[in-house]
């Protein structure tokens, strides 16, 4: 981003991305307690500058992550009490997740064990080599952008955790994990408006929905 501040620090409508993350969580009473992760070094900052600013009182744990992302999610989930039932796993820079939207996905974790979130595809998308050459043009029908939350009762995603931890193996998200213990993995709509802040692009966007959604 090019801002000189980590990105959930960003200021999205004079609040910080992650505060926004955090409201619907917050909000909703099928949410018992929320655990963040962040970069190493910004426990103490995150602790002030989000959680005790804008008083989120659910969180109970901010966590330093671990060199990857599979890394951070596990020392989260090794925090987790035994006697929870699902667990709602989300992207910080994801500012525009509603409370409807994740109870949506609670309640579907719940009938099907584990559920991802996903929009089709706008775009043709072509596999191509290093080369730069165009191998395959997959059927965009049968292609989605998965998004977070991904929901998971909480034995399924700590065993699948764990399988992958014991096998060396690292995923490219957290339902890769449970589809390798030979789960099946639920579908649910997602939304356009969830996007992930990755370019200054994004933050003008989200900024424009946020407006949008003060005038309705």
């Amino acid at each position: 981003m090019k801002r000189g501040v980590s990105k959930p620090y960003l200021l999205l409508a004079q609040k910080p991305i992650l505060a926004h993350t955090l409201s619907p969580f917050e909000a909703s009473p099928l949410v018992d307690e929320v655990i963040v992760i962040v970069a190493p070094g910004e426990v103490e900052y995150c602790q002030r500058e989000v959680i005790e600013a804008f008083h989120i009182s659910k969180v109970n744990q901010v966590l330093a992550g671990g060199k990857e992302r599979q890394d951070s999610i596990w020392e989260g989930l090794k925090r987790v009490p035994p006697d929870c039932e699902i667990v709602i796993i989300h992207d910080g820079a994801r500012p525009l997740a509603t409370r409807r939207f994740i109870e949506s996905s609670i309640e579907a974790a719940r009938r099907y064990g584990a559920v991802v979130t996903a929009i089709p595809l706008k775009d043709t998308v072509k596999m191509v080599s290093r080369e730069r050459e165009v191998i395959e043009t997959p059927s965009r029908h049968m292609l989605m952008a998965i998004q977070t939350p991904q929901t998971f009762q909480f034995a399924l995603i700590r065993k699948a955790y764990e399988k992958a931890y014991r096998d060396g193996f690292y995923g490219t998200d957290d339902s890769s994990l449970v589809e390798r213990i030979g789960i099946k993995v639920r579908v649910i709509p997602g939304m356009y408006e969830n996007l992930k802040i990755t370019t200054p692009e994004d933050l003008i966007l989200a900024e424009a929905l946020l407006e949008r959604r003060k005038s309705k």
